[in-house]
C-alpha cells in the first residue's frame, strides 16, 4: 500500500497545480482584454471546450434599434435608407417586383416630399404612438477607459414605435409640430386580443390639417394602428393617389399580399387606418372608433444586425462551434 501511494504521488509533479492555475489565470487575463469577465478559474477551461453557443437576438446579434426600411401605400412601395435612430436618410419609390435602385434617389426623394402622399401616413403613425427619439448628451468610454461626452440619439418607449418617429423625421414631420395642430382626446391602449391601439385627436384648424384630403370638414380623427390583418379587415375605404375610394375584397387581398411579401423578408409590419367624425363621439370605445376605417398604408421595420456579428459567427464556425439563436 505504501509503495502504491508513493508511486501515485510521484506520478503527479508538484508544480502541475501551479502551472494549471497560471495557465487559467493567463486565459482570464486575455479574455478580460476582450471585454469578457470570468469569475471562476475553472470556467476558463469550460469555455475552452465549448461546442455550442446559444445566444439571444435582440441587442446581442442585432443593434437593438428597430429601423423602418420600407413604406407602402396602395399602388406604391418606398425604400427608406438610414439605420438606427439617426434621422439621416431618404425615402424614394421602388419597383415592387425588382426592387431595383432608383437612378436618382435624391431627386426622387424631393418628388416624394412634393407629392405629399406619405406625409399623412407617417403623421397618422406618429400620432398613434408614444415613443420618443431625442438628441441627448451621452457619456461613453474609449478603449483606455476615459470618459467623454457626445451627442447621440436616444429612444424611449416601444421599439417599433421609435422606428416610426425616425421615419417621420426623415420627411420633416415632428411630434411637437403635430401637437400644435392636434389635441389628443381619447386613447384605446393596445391589447393582445385586438392586436391594435387607437387614439382620437381633434384638429385645431381643419384648413391646415394634414388629413384634410380624407376627412373633409370633420375636425375629429380616430387613428388605429396595429396588426395589418386586423386593421385591413376593419377598413371600408382606402387612400389611392390622394383620394378616398372604396376598399373592396380585391383591394384587401392585394394589401394582405403585400403584407405577406414584407413579412417574408423578416420585416415587422404595421398598418394604419383613420376614421373622421364631425365631433367627438359619445362612445369612444374601440368597438366604435376601430371600424369603418380608411386604410392609409404599411410600415415595415427591421432590427439590423450588428456589423461585427457576421465575422464573429464565421470565426466561431471555423473553430467548430455551432451558433444557435434563441429568441421570441
Amino acid at each position: 500500500l505504501l509503495v502504491a501511494v508513493s508511486l501515485t504521488v510521484a506520478a503527479v509533479p508538484e508544480g502541475l497545480p501551479v502551472c494549471v492555475t497560471m495557465s487559467l489565470a493567463i486565459g482570464m487575463r486575455h479574455m478580460t482584454k476582450k471585454k469578457a469577465l470570468v469569475r471562476k478559474l475553472a470556467s476558463v477551461e469550460t469555455l475552452g471546450s465549448t461546442s455550442i453557443i446559444c445566444t439571444d437576438k435582440t441587442g446581442t446579434l442585432t443593434c437593438g434599434k428597430m429601423t423602418t426600411v420600407k413604406l407602402w401605400r396602395f399602388g406604391q412601395c418606398y425604400k427608406v435608407t438610414g439605420q438606427g435612430y439617426d434621422p439621416e436618410g431618404i425615402i424614394y419609390p421602388i419597383d415592387e417586383s425588382s426592387e431595383s435602385m432608383h437612378k436618382d434617389p435624391a431627386a426622387a426623394f424631393e418628388k416624394v416630399k412634393a407629392e405629399n402622399q406619405l406625409q399623412p401616413i407617417l403623421a397618422a403613425f406618429l400620432l398613434c404612438s408614444d415613443a420618443t427619439v431625442e438628441l441627448e448628451d451621452v457619456v461613453v468610454k474609449n478603449e483606455n477607459g476615459e470618459e467623454k461626452t457626445k451627442k447621440e440619439w436616444v429612444g424611449q418607449g416601444n421599439m417599433t414605435e421609435r422606428a416610426l418617429v425616425v421615419a417621420a423625421r426623415k420627411l420633416g414631420i415632428e411630434r411637437k409640430d403635430l401637437k400644435e395642430s392636434f389635441t389628443a382626446r381619447e386613447q384605446n391602449p393596445f391589447s393582445s386580443k385586438r392586436k391594435m391601439m387607437s387614439v382620437i385627436v381633434e384638429c385645431k384648424d381643419q384648413k391646415e390639417s394634414i388629413f384634410s384630403s380624407m376627412c373633409g370638414s370633420d375636425r375629429v380623427v380616430a387613428i388605429t394602428k396595429g396588426a395589418p390583418n386586423r386593421v385591413i379587415d376593419r377598413c371600408t375605404h382606402m387612400m389611392a393617389d390622394g383620394k378616398v375610394v372604396t376598399m373592396d375584397e380585391k383591394a384587401k387581398a392585394n394589401a394582405l399580399d403585400q403584407v405577406n411579401k414584407l413579412s417574408a423578408q423578416a420585416l415587422r409590419v404595421l398598418a394604419v387606418g383613420v376614421r373622421s367624425f364631425e365631433k367627438l363621439p359619445e362612445d369612444t370605445g374601440c368597438d366604435e372608433v376601430e371600424c369603418k376605417l380608411v386604410f392609409m398604408g404599411l410600415n415595415a421595420a427591421i432590427d439590423p444586425e450588428r456589423p461585427e456579428v457576421i465575422d464573429a459567427i464565421s470565426r466561431a464556425a471555423n473553430a467548430g462551434v455551432t451558433t444557435v439563436m434563441i429568441t421570441g
